[in-house]
């Protein structure tokens, strides 16, 4: 007796003058997801097994000689067991990499236990709930399988984890001199597979493969260009903004304050500007945990080191390049508080989360009472503010405190 899920496809092939054949088992068409598994598929009783997925199987055989070929297929329909469970929930459903995702099995037919087969990178399966943050881009064939009295159900998730969108790279300023070859190119990350524009000014030719907008520029001016990015997943536009002088232009000058201060473990953000319209800018020197983004003069970051650092930064745009040094000052870890507390449906309470902390906050109406009952609990540090709300009113008082554990 043949296993559940499991097939005999029984074949004996010859030719007109009854000569035997070779002859060879296929699978041309199944359910999305199935993955049906043939065992020994040129023998005369070929088993295939895993056909789990409700729905229609097609297989083809082929027999053969040194010359010919023919072939027949045979179709199988495959049903769920009776009263067993029918999977309801979405067959289809998409999230971009890198983020997190949460997707619930439901099913008819009373289910008592689920389960989840074959799940991409980054993906766990518990009570029901698909959830994890995928880690790899690419299509991918989830099983899902319902349980109970009567037997197992099956269905299929057709997950597609998309690229991110498209997301710029190269400066939003260009600047050329009338009658002196223009040359800039459109930079994204994230796989862009092509790059548009609108409001190019008359004369300018942009390369849709490799994002140069080129030209010899015969007239002075300023234009402002949207311009496109595209890949797989969608697309995303930004601002271009087109100088064309009549020749080369003043030097940037560093505009942006030159002192700063951060913390240790907490966010740290800092906008380099300049004037005279630069086209790009740069920052060296920066402590361990901080970062620049070229496209946008952003130094951002969560610093791992504490001192005093000269960065030095720098502007430039066709005329040349203009510097000047930031004194960056990281201070140790500020001490743990609550930094206010506002009336919010109850009291909402903020606080800076460091990274590498986790965070309870607790409350009590008595300072002299020693038992501090707990409003929240394990809420880690992402180095920016958390709101914690106390949905409680009309309380005759209440005395919070901030709670700081090292996981």
């Amino acid at each position: 007796m043949l296993p559940a899920s499991t097939s005999q496809l029984s074949a004996t092939t010859s030719d007109s003058l009854g000569n035997l054949l070779r002859h060879w088992w296929a699978v041309t068409t199944t359910p999305i997801g199935a993955k049906p598994r043939f065992d020994h598929q040129g023998s005369t009783n070929a088993t295939v097994s895993n056909l789990t997925l409700p729905g229609t199987y097609t297989f083809t055989l082929r027999a053969f000689n040194d010359l010919y070929m023919t072939t027949s297929n045979v179709t199988l329909i495959v049903k769920a067991a009776p009263g067993a469970p029918v999977i309801t929930s979405p067959a289809n459903d998409s999230v971009i990499v890198g983020t997190p995702y949460t997707y619930s099995i439901a099913a008819s037919n009373g289910p008592t236990g689920f389960d989840a087969i074959d799940l991409p990178a980054g993906l766990t399966f518990a009570n029901g709930v698909i959830s994890g943050t995928p880690s790899i881009a690419g299509s991918c064939n989830i099983l899902l399988v319902g349980t109970n009295a009567s037997g197992a159900g099956y269905g299929n998730l057709a997950l597609t984890v998309k690229l991110p969108l498209p997301v710029f790279t190269s400066s939003a300023t260009a600047d050329g001199v009338v009658n002196t070859p223009f040359l800039y190119t459109l930079q994204a990350a994230n796989v862009s597979t092509s790059f548009s524009a609108i409001n190019l000014p008359p004369g300018f030719v942009l390369n849709s493969l490799t994002g140069a907008i080129t030209n010899t520029p015969t007239s002075a001016g300023t234009n402002t260009v949207i311009v496109i990015a595209n890949n797989s997943t969608g697309s995303t536009t930004n601002s271009l903004t087109i100088i064309i002088y009549n020749g080369p232009p003043s030097v940037p000058v560093i505009t942006s304050p030159l002192t700063a201060t951060g913390s240790l473990s907490a966010g740290f953000n800092y906008q380099i500007t300049a004037a005279n319209y630069p086209t790009s800018s740069f920052a060296i020197g920066l402590p361990l945990g901080l970062s620049f983004d070229p496209a946008s003069g952003r130094i951002f970051g969560i610093p791992s080191i504490t001192g005093s650092f000269n960065v030095t930064l720098r502007a430039l745009n066709s005329g040349g390049t203009g510097s000047a040094s930031l004194a960056l000052t990281i201070t140790p870890e500020p001490p743990p508080k609550i930094d206010s507390i506002t009336l919010r449906n109850g009291f909402a309470l903020t606080f800076l989360a460091l990274t590498n902390r986790h965070y309870a906050v607790q409350w009590l109406t008595n300072l002299l009472d020693t038992h501090w009952a707990a409003l929240t609990s394990g809420i880690p540090g992402n180095a920016a503010t958390q709101t914690v709300t106390d949905t409680t009113t009309n309380a005759p008082a209440r005395f919070y405190r901030l709670k700081v554990m090292t996981p």
